[in-house]
């Protein structure tokens, strides 16, 4: 009996340590680390050559493509799976312009995707009319002056106009809201409801109305995604709002809210949702942010559904076979001969598997070709779980980064 319990505890450890585990390395390490500046990506754009077909705004690049008003992915494997099935049609313009198509390494493609998710962020210019109209009409006017006109409770913002960012207006009305909302119940005036759109508009109209003389301009960076994950433990953030699986009993966790939105239109929702009764209900001291916190802060909000959750490794295996992947490519000796035994390399993560895929797109699609194989179309999810099955059959724990595909 207690040889029979022996084997019995001995499997279940198997069974952890084997299946358990596996599952929760998988997921940490699908989590590419994201860059600290968004818009390193925009180097490049240009460096990849992407400009050479599309633009950003009419601004940056040459191409008819306007990716400022296309919806172009919800997340890194969305992103990386756009890029892919565009490829056949890529390379014939790449070919028409004598462009060589380009090669990543896992930290370019990250960049360059992280920077083209990043975009919507980045809102549009003000509406001064509207927001002249707004400062009326959300009773702004009735505490608060500006260029000599308004009320006298609240401090004057004519010295907004120094701040470049409408981030800056965001942090102010946030920072004060327990001492508007005493004022609120005081005067009888209902908090107002403000839109991302609200809140450009009336900083664009605070700027244009000032008084302030003074040329200096204070700037923000757009905000660091990795310094802003420890602001939202470190800010109380996390107590009503669970990130990454880990739940409080309510539907309120980050990745179930979509917030791949303008950077005030973040800043609109915490103050529509947010009040000093809720906060301090849960025990938390309302938390005052300085602009580049606000900043890193909405950076790392808005970068949450950018990281892909764990692909089936099941559903990868069928992927791997259905698409012909096992015409050139062997798993464990058991397939194709043309490109490597892809248990044999390992993918650090989804994003260096990605950007050896599309390194080598024009060499698969040559191949492709004289076998007369269609080109193998891929959705984010078929991509994951593509990642998830090769990272099961991996053989060594041994790190290569961006392994070969052929």
């Amino acid at each position: 009996m207690l040889i029979f319990r022996k084997k019995v505890l001995i499997g279940i450890m198997l069974f952890i340590a084997i299946i358990i585990v596996p599952i929760f390395f998988l997921h940490a390490q699908l989590l590419q680390k994201l860059p600290d500046n968004p818009l390193d990506g925009r180097v490049l754009f240009e460096k990849k050559q992407c400009f050479h077909c599309h633009t950003l705004g009419g601004i940056v690049g040459e191409g008819v493509r306007d990716l400022n008003r296309e919806e172009i992915g919800k997340s890194f494997s969305s992103l990386a799976a756009r890029i892919w099935n565009h490829f056949p049609n890529m390379d014939v313009e790449f070919k028409k312009k004598g462009i060589k198509w380009p090669k990543f390494d896992e930290k370019e493609l990250v960049e360059l995707t992280a920077f083209l998710y990043f975009i919507p962020y980045l809102g549009d210019i003000g509406d001064l009319d509207n927001g002249k109209a707004l400062f009326v009409s959300k009773k702004c006017i009735e505490c608060h002056q500006v260029g000599g006109k308004g009320g006298a409770i609240g401090p004057k913002l004519d010295k907004l106009k120094t701040q470049v960012s409408p981030l800056y207006l965001a942090v102010s009305m946030w920072n004060h809201m327990p001492q508007m909302d005493k004022i609120w119940n005081e005067r009888g005036i209902e908090k107002p409801v403000l839109t991302g759109k609200d809140i450009n508009d009336l900083a664009a109209y605070i700027k244009e109305a000032s008084r302030e003389t003074t040329t200096e301009r204070i700037y923000l960076s757009p905000g660091n995604p990795n310094t802003g994950e420890g602001l939202f433990s470190e800010k109380g953030c996390i107590v009503c709002h669970p990130v990454r699986g880990k739940s409080n009993g309510k539907n309120n966790s980050i990745e179930s809210m979509d917030l791949k939105i303008s950077v005030t239109g973040i800043a609109s929702l915490m103050w529509r949702y947010h009040s000093v009764d809720i906060i301090e209900a849960k025990g938390v001291k309302w938390p005052v942010l300085s602009g580049q916190e606000m900043a890193d802060l909405f950076s790392y909000i808005y970068f949450v559904r950018f990281q892909d959750p764990p692909g089936n490794a099941l559903a990868g295996q069928k992927i791997f076979n259905t698409k012909r992947c096992i015409y050139c490519h062997s798993i464990r000796s058991e397939g194709g001969s043309v490109g490597p035994d892809l248990a044999e390399v390992t993918y650090e993560n989804l994003s260096a598997m990605a950007a050896a895929l599309l390194s080598h797109a024009p060499f698969m699609k040559d191949v492709l070709a004289k076998e007369d194989i269609d080109w193998p179309y891929l959705t984010s999810e078929e991509l994951g779980d593509v990642f998830a099955y090769l990272k099961s059959m991996q053989k060594t724990n041994i790190k290569i980064g961006t392994a070969p595909i052929y």
